[in-house]
């Protein structure tokens, strides 16, 4: 009987879902790069990722059981090339969650159904704001690309890093709608 896991390929643009055997590491081990977290997966799967991957696991509240995708991207910048990841938890959306975000008058009328007995009430995750979030990512982009530029013309080198994009997508996705 063998009992090596699979290590987990993670190939550029493509995304691997993936479900958590046990709960996120809490601690690094020492790997070959750097200090790396040890993910056990169904399936007899096994991969060593690094930090910053770790916290986006981290910041979806994935746990035991959950599946999470995973998407490897290889962004150029000229001759340069980064590895950037993406992670998200994946769950059951509800099949009215988009409905639920259109106005009331362009909602479908649902029909109508004999009465029955009341069901015990289901928890459902919220849905996942997709589009904010990666209109989020964009605009990160674009002004971290505005900034480089300016910083360029007045004499400095400023390179924004994959994390960089990410805290401005954060700051920007998570601001509090403004008010006029």
């Amino acid at each position: 009987m063998n009992t090596q896991r699979e290590k987990v390929q993670f190939t550029p643009g493509e995304t691997v879902i993936l479900a958590l055997e046990f709960d996120p590491p809490a601690d690094p081990r020492p790997g070959r790069f750097g200090d790396q977290y040890m993910y056990w997966f169904a399936g007899d799967k096994v991969a060593w990722l690094d930090p910053p991957v770790h916290a986006q696991i981290v910041a979806t509240g994935a746990r035991a059981g959950d599946e999470i995708a995973i998407t490897r991207a290889e962004v150029r910048n000229g001759a340069r090339k980064r590895v950037e990841w993406q992670v998200q938890r994946v769950e059951d959306e509800p099949a009215d969650a988009y409905t639920r975000q259109l106005p009331p008058e362009h909602r479908p009328t649902p029909p109508t159904a004999p009465a029955q007995p009341a069901a015990e009430p289901r928890q459902v995750a919220p849905p996942r704001p997709t589009a904010e979030l990666a209109s989020a990512l964009i605009a990160a982009i674009d002004a971290a690309g505005v900034a480089e530029r300016y910083a360029r013309e007045q004499g400095l080198a400023i390179r924004f890093t994959g994390e960089d994009i990410r805290a401005l997508a954060n700051a920007i996705f998570t601001r509090p709608e403004r008010s006029l």
